[in-house]
């Protein structure tokens, strides 16, 4: 797939999770500064096949779908310290 791999970030704790939540409902500002420091897992993911259907075969609005898709996931987690 052409945009493989993803990249992204998670918080590993509740704690964390309910501070990013409560800031990206109050202040998007505070929330972009704080992700990197509380979001401290990260992974990739790769698309390793997929089938589709495109925009004509939907059933439902005119809209494609996914059927099925195939995956690798690499997550890594931060040390606690």
């Amino acid at each position: 797939m052409q945009d493989s791999p993803r990249e992204f970030r998670f918080v590993t704790n509740c704690a964390d999770y309910q501070a990013l939540y409560d800031l990206s409902q109050t202040d998007a500002e505070k929330y972009l500064a704080n992700l990197n420091s509380l979001a401290k897992g990260q992974g990739r993911l790769w698309i390793t096949g997929a089938r589709v259907t495109h925009l004509h075969d939907g059933a439902v609005g005119g809209n494609g779908a996914v059927e099925w898709m195939k995956f690798s996931v690499e997550i890594k987690l931060s040390n606690p310290n």
